[in-house]
């Protein structure tokens, strides 16, 4: 059978965007597997206060031992796919080994936020080596892929845009006394450096 990690390490901080990236990206893919795949299954390799924020806890792989579990790193023993999740993650199987890695590269936002070259290199040279190591990436736009084509090696590798998804927002009644908008505007959130 079949078994894929997802790296949710960055569950570690309940309040960011990839936490929600990482939480629904991994509902929906067990979702998937279940109905169209039932002989995989979907482990998630998650922070010690994250062991039951997936549907099925009893999936989670619990990061506690760091030092142990990065030197001999027996969670991939039986690992056919790891999916990095975030073009700065730090755990990746060992090199030559049988497990696969799928890289998602969300962007290259340093480039573009008037860094200094050193660490604009940094980065660069540290999303490198995470892609020379991938067999397969995947960009979250259009935008980011060609970054990444124009900045990266990615040599003969399969290269995806799948776009971020977002879950079902409950729709809030307002009652009669809430200020309602006379004209269109644009609500965003983000995060700032």
């Amino acid at each position: 059978m079949p078994k894929i990690i997802l790296d949710c390490d960055l569950m570690r901080y309940p309040n960011s965007g990839l936490y929600h990236y990482c939480l629904n990206l991994g509902n929906e893919v067990e979702q998937v597997m279940r109905e169209s795949y039932p002989d995989m299954t979907i482990r998630y390799y998650v922070p010690p206060g994250e062991k039951e924020a997936f549907a099925k806890s009893k999936y989670c792989i619990v990061e506690e031992n760091k030092f142990f579990n990065r030197l001999f790193r027996p969670l991939m023993l039986d690992c056919d796919i790891w999916h990095a999740p975030f073009q700065s993650g730090r755990i990746l199987p060992k090199p030559g080994g049988k497990t696969k890695i799928l890289l998602t590269i969300h962007d290259l936002n340093v480039l573009h936020e008037g860094k200094p070259e050193r660490e604009q290199l940094k980065s660069l040279a540290h999303t490198q080596e995470l892609i020379n190591r991938a067999d397969a990436l995947v960009c979250i736009s259009e935008f980011t892929k060609n970054d990444v084509l124009k900045h990266c090696n990615t040599g003969s590798k399969p290269m995806y845009v799948i776009h971020n998804g977002v879950h079902k927002v409950h729709t809030i009644m307002m009652d009669s006394t809430a200020k309602k908008s006379s004209r269109p505007f644009l609500f965003g959130m983000g995060y700032v450096n």
